[in-house]
C-alpha cells in the first residue's frame, strides 16, 4: 500500500510541476534524458502524457524466496507509458531500490508487453541511473539483468542486450497486498 501511495504522490507531483512549466511556457525536463543516438536506449515518457486522464492500469508484482530472496514491482501503465517502483532485494547481496519511468510496447501476439525504461536507484548510500527491461506477460513480469556499462553520461545501459537474463519471475499480486509493503 505504501508503494501505492509513493508511486501516487509521484505522479501528483509530476502533474503539478508540469502544470505550472506548461503555465509559465517552458518545457519540462525528463527525469533521465536521453541524448544521442546509443543503441537500444529507452525514451523517457514527456510528463505531459502522465495525466490522470489517460487510460490507466495499475499492475503490482512480487518475488520471494526461501533464502529471503526478493522484489517487489508497481507500475502506473497509462497508454504507451509506464511509470513504478521496483525493489530488487537479494538475499547477502547488494540491494537496489528506485523509481523508473519508460514506456511499454503494445502486447504481442501471445499477449506480452515489455517495458524500456530508466530506474533511478539507490544502493548501498550511492544513487544511479540504470536501463530497465522488463517482460510482462499474463500474471508474471520478468526484470532482465545483465553487465552494464556506462554511455558516457553516467547513465548505465546494457552492455550487450543480446545477453540479458530473464529468470527471475515475478508473479502478479494485487496492489494492496501487505507483501507489497
Amino acid at each position: 500500500m505504501k508503494t501505492f501511495i509513493s508511486v501516487l504522490i509521484i505522479i501528483a507531483v509530476l502533474g503539478v510541476t508540469v502544470a505550472f512549466l506548461h503555465v509559465v511556457g517552458k518545457k519540462p525536463v525528463p527525469v533521465a534524458p536521453v541524448t544521442g543516438t546509443y543503441p537500444n536506449t529507452p525514451t523517457v515518457p514527456d510528463p505531459d502524457s502522465l495525466s490522470p486522464d489517460v487510460n490507466a492500469s495499475q499492475l503490482c508484482y512480487i518475488w520471494n524466496t526461501e533464502d529471503g530472496s526478493k522484489a517487489m514491482l508497481s507500475m502506473d501503465v497509462r497508454d504507451q507509458n509506464v511509470i513504478g517502483e521496483f525493489h530488487w532485494l537479494p538475499a547477502e547481496k547488494d540491494k537496489k531500490v528506485g523509481i523508473f519511468t519508460g514506456t511499454i510496447t503494445p502486447r504481442d501476439l501471445i499477449g506480452k508487453r515489455i517495458v524500456n525504461a530508466f530506474w533511478n536507484t539507490s544502493a548501498e548510500g550511492m544513487t544511479a541511473t540504470e536501463e530497465l527491461k522488463i517482460i510482462v506477460g499474463d500474471s508474471v513480469a520478468t526484470p532482465a539483468f545483465g553487465e552494464m556499462k556506462d554511455r558516457g553520461d553516467g547513465t548505465y545501459v546494457y552492455a550487450d542486450p543480446s545477453k540479458l537474463d530473464y529468470s527471475i519471475n515475478l508473479q502478479q499480486t494485487g496492489c494492496g497486498d501487505s507483501a507489497m509493503d
